[in-house]
Formats: structure tokens, sequence, C-alpha cells
């Protein structure tokens, strides 16, 4: 079975919160798929599309959470789809919009909410996001 890195891809946009994306990084380009808000506070918009984050200019960094099987694309596509955008919240972003689908994988059984090195990369994901009081 094919798999891929399931990661999140960090960018810098210029403004004090980085743009994160979910970032399957397949071995094909059609294997390589962003699945991120784009918009601003109180307007986001879902966009999913092929390509290799890596390769953006405003690219920082990518996190790695887990590999998955290249066949669970179209699972993955839409659960992404059917996150629930919180435009009605001030302080929602892409950065929460990445975790809140993060959740609907695991709750899903796409993602092994359960493996230790997951909980622990997911973990790490959440230490870089912006705005948090770090104690």
């Amino acid at each position: 079975m094919a798999t891929a890195n399931l990661c999140v891809a960090l960018y810098d946009n210029g403004v004090f919160f980085k743009h994160w994306a979910l970032f399957v990084n397949g071995r094909s380009n059609q294997e390589k798929v962003i699945f991120h808000v784009q918009g601003a506070e109180k307007n986001f918009k879902y966009e999913s599309r092929q390509g290799d984050a890596t390769t953006s200019k405003k690219f920082l960094e990518s996190l790695p959470l887990c590999r998955i099987e290249i066949s669970k694309l179209k699972d993955i596509e839409l659960a992404a789809e059917n996150t629930v955008l919180h435009n009605e919240r001030r302080v929602w972003n892409h950065q929460d919009y990445v975790l809140d689908l993060l959740d609907k994988l695991e709750e899903e059984g796409i993602v092994n909410g359960d493996d230790k090195e997951y909980r622990k990369n997911k973990d790490a994901v959440r230490c870089k996001q912006d705005g948090l009081v770090k104690i």
C-alpha cells in the first residue's frame, strides 16, 4: 500500500499569524495535496489544491505528523471540506482550522489519534500556534 507523509506546512505571509496548511507529501505530484483556508478574520474559505507546499517562496517549515495511505486522500479531502469554518469567531484562523481538521481526521479514523508518535508530533504543532501564552 502506497503511503505519504502527512504534515503541517507553515508559511510567512508577513503578518503576525503564520499561515498553516495540512499537506499530504506524496511521491508524485498527484499525491501532493494542500488543504487550508484562505481569507481573513471572519471571512475564511476552504481551499484544496495539488501542489508541493515546500516550493512556495513563503514556505518556512514542514512539521511531520504521521504516514497515511494514499488511498485515504479522498477521505481527507471530504473531511477537510466538511470541517466547520468558525467565521463567527473573531480570533479563529487558519491555524485553528488545521487543528480542527486534525481532530476530525482522528474522529473519523483516518488518522490514529492514539498513536504515540502522532500525539507527540501534534503537540509539537500545537506549540507553534501563534498568539498563545506559553507556560
